[in-house]
Order: C-alpha cells, then structure tokens, then sequence
C-alpha cells in the first residue's frame, strides 16, 4: 500500500492559501467582473472538489495542506506574474483583431497573425489593429 502522508504542519498554511484564493476568485467575480461567467463559476467548484477529495483519502495525513500550498502558488504565480507578461509567454492569444474604416472586424487571431492576414489581404491605409474590447 502506498502511504500518501506530509506533514502535518501544511494545514495551516494550506488552509491561508486555499481562503486566498478562494476569496480572490469571488471577490473579483461579485466586484470586477461585468457580469458572472460560468467559468468562474466551475473554478471555484473544481477548487472545492479538489480540497474535497484530498480531505477524503486521510484528513490527519495532510495533503490538504499540500494542495491548498499548491493551489495557492500557482494561483498567484499566474495571476502576478505570468498575467503581466501574457503577451510575452502566450503570443498565440487571439485577442487581437483587423478592423477596417467602416469599424467591420475583418479578421481575428493573436496580434502577428492578423498583422500577417492584413499585409496579404488588404491595402495599409484601409485597417486598423486593435486590441478587442471586453464588452
């Protein structure tokens, strides 16, 4: 049998980790967000689930806390640190879009691919590349 023990000082900061990101996700959801999306929504259940199913092999072996640990860092890594710099790390995002003088989106994709589609496809006084707007 495979023991699934740690240490049983991880409960405490697990459990500050888990409450922050847990409330940074609501907070953020009830205050920022223009309206609720669902996927929010399923975040902040995966998150319970997971808690759930780490606290249901064995409650005094302390994997809670090393989820919860886990969770947090990775959580707040994200959100800090990799967010700022999307652009940089994730260059495929497709928030980017050619707009023409008549403001008719004409192509969407990350920012070099509508660059490339423009170039190909349309005359350089006649669009606009604009980040898209989150409406």
């Amino acid at each position: 049998m495979v023991s699934l023990a740690c240490p049983a000082n991880l409960s405490a900061p697990g459990a500050v980790c888990f409450g922050a990101v847990v409330g940074w996700m609501t907070h953020f959801t009830l205050q920022r967000a223009a309206k609720v999306d669902t996927r929010w929504l399923g975040s902040i259940v995966a998150i319970l689930g997971g808690a759930t199913i780490t606290n249901a092999f064995d409650p005094a072996a302390g994997l809670f806390g090393a989820y919860a640990i886990g969770l947090g860092g990775a959580f707040f890594i994200r959100t800090f640190i990799a967010a700022p710099f999307a652009d940089i790390f994730f260059g495929e995002l497709k928030d980017w879009q050619v707009v023409d003088l008549k403001s008719n989106i004409r192509f969407e994709g990350s920012k070099a691919a509508c660059e490339k589609w423009a170039a190909k496809n349309m005359p350089s006084a006649e669009f606009s590349i604009l980040r898209k707007r989150n409406d």
